[in-house]
């Protein structure tokens, strides 16, 4: 247990501050809303006293920051502002009434105009869905359909706080990639520059020396002469249409395949596309296991965690055996209908829906694809440093052979 200090109203104008224990920031909003206040700001106790300490305003989060425009950023004030008006919500806090209150506690002035907009959009009749998805830039589609099926099924302060968990759990499984990835990109970095320097500058001197000889050069020497003087003429000119290239090949192949067969490819790729279908199938059931748990229908919990799948493919069997459901037939049963889904997981919720253990059978299996996942993304980040070091070795090796092979030849002849 943690505790927090926190600041609250008490009726339309006494403030009351003081210190809660709870396991996070979401318990403590939901105890100090339990007393009958209005939360209005929380902090964690240790972050206030470091503040204190160093003499300097008590904040939720920076003001500034030179990633402010980043994905990271953003989502930080998106995940705050879907738990607060989830906790405004279940306190019965009129939706107007709650964005008043989070706007004047944003610090970010960005976000502040965002929730400015959103409350003048609803004061006008229109839905929170359909507020939020004048802002792609912060709200997802995934956000803006969850949101809106939240709506139909009457459990918006459900979704909110699926919302935030999702949005939590996904940000930090990107600041773990994101380290991972710092060294390996640093060394990728160095040994494409090595690569561009001695293709740019060592080879052409090489080369001409070669031509001097005159004699018949081995083909991996003519191989790399031959990329150093494209590099040579137009290196800018390579690198442009093969960075344009990667980026606009799978764009175009998804454009024509459409997104279920596009989706569909990237499943059969070895290892990545188990590991995608794990970690998409594994925040499904997080999403239904916590409607549950909060009272939301099966079927309302349905509308609300089938749109948080990205694969196309996978969300589209999922539509359709929750349409199997609504005409009677069982969860598991229906999922055994398509091939996407493997047999394990479809008897373990064929088993739970048999045994009245839906709940927490949908609770196991996520949490066994998360760990598999988490599993899959350390071993394979893990690896890639070594991978990166032995293939910039063993290109910067090949040119180097190539360039002596000459020189070898040389010697046995004369």
């Amino acid at each position: 247990m943690a505790e927090f200090e926190y600041l609250a109203k008490d009726g339309p104008s006494r403030q009351v501050q003081g210190i809660i224990e709870a396991a996070s920031e979401a318990e403590a909003i939901d105890r100090i809303s339990q007393k009958g206040y209005l939360p209005v700001r929380v902090w964690p106790k240790a972050a206030v006293s470091r503040a204190r300490a160093a003499g300097g305003p008590i904040q939720d989060a920076p003001a500034k920051s030179r990633f402010r425009n980043s994905r990271s950023h953003r989502d930080k004030f998106v995940i705050a502002f879907s738990r607060h008006l989830s906790a405004f919500l279940k306190n019965q806090i009129p939706v107007l009434k709650a964005l008043e209150i989070i706007r004047e506690q944003t610090e970010d002035h960005a976000f502040r105009i965002i929730l400015e907009d959103l409350h003048r959009d609803l004061k006008q009749g229109r839905t929170l869905s359909g507020a939020i998805e004048k802002h792609p830039e912060y709200f997802s589609d995934v956000f803006v359909a969850m949101i809106r099926s939240g709506e139909n099924g009457s459990v918006l302060q459900d979704t909110l706080l699926i919302l935030s968990e999702y949005l939590k759990k996904h940000e930090r499984m990107r600041a773990t990639v994101r380290q991972a990835l710092v060294y390996p990109m640093f060394l990728m970095g160095a040994g494409a520059l090595t690569v561009l320097f001695i293709l740019t500058f060592v080879v052409p001197k090489l080369t001409r020396l070669f031509e001097s000889i005159g004699q018949q050069l081995p083909w991996p020497t003519r191989v790399v002469i031959s990329a150093g003087t494209i590099m040579q003429i137009g290196w800018p000119i390579v690198l442009i249409l093969g960075a344009g290239l990667i980026y606009w090949l799978p764009r175009n192949l998804h454009r024509r395949m459409g997104d279920e067969n596009w989706d569909a490819m990237r499943l059969k790729i070895p290892v990545a596309g188990q590991l995608m279908f794990k970690s998409e199938f594994a925040r499904f059931c997080r999403a239904l296991h916590m409607s549950m748990t909060n009272g939301v229908p099966f079927l309302q919990g349905l509308d609300v965690a089938i749109p948080i799948v990205n694969l196309a493919n996978v969300r589209n069997a999922l539509l359709e055996s929750a349409a199997r459901v609504r005409t009677g037939a069982f969860f598991g049963q229906s999922l055994r209908n398509h091939d996407v889904f493997p047999t394990l997981v479809t008897d373990m919720i064929a088993v739970g829906e048999e045994s009245g253990n839906l709940q927490e059978m949908l609770a196991e299996v996520a949490q066994v694809y998360e760990e598999e996942v988490d599993d899959h993304i350390r071993i394979f980040t893990s690896l890639l440093e070594p991978i990166m070091i032995v293939v910039i070795g063993g290109i910067v090796g090949f040119i180097v052979m190539a360039m002596l092979l000459p020189i070898f030849e040389m010697d046995v002849i004369r």
